[in-house]
């Protein structure tokens, strides 16, 4: 899958989980992405943040091995920058009405 695709997929998984549509992370992927998510919209997006951070844990109960720090995210380009990752999900949410 191109690297934009990859991104859009998993900004998309990050707006589902926002608005209630999953609550689960599937894969070490998703977990780590929606953890970090989670921590870049804490102080803007509290009830957002919180549902991405409960989404990754759901994973990490059974596989906390698979946790890896935010630098460890973005060096396998699950994240390619981190303020462009902020900004594009943040539009996405605002465009989907997720204002929490």
């Amino acid at each position: 899958m191109p690297a934009r695709d990859f991104e859009d997929d998993l900004l998309e998984k990050c707006v589902a989980v926002a608005r209630g549509e999953h609550e689960r992370a599937t894969n070490q992927i998703e977990a780590n992405v929606f953890d970090v998510a989670g921590l870049i919209l804490r102080s803007k997006l509290p009830v957002t943040a919180e549902r991405l951070i409960a989404a990754a844990e759901s994973y990490f109960v059974n596989c906390p091995d698979q946790r890896l720090k935010v630098v460890e995210v973005v060096r396998k380009q699950w994240i390619y920058e981190l303020s462009r990752f902020r900004n594009r999900l943040t539009r996405l949410l605002n465009e989907r009405g997720v204002s929490q």
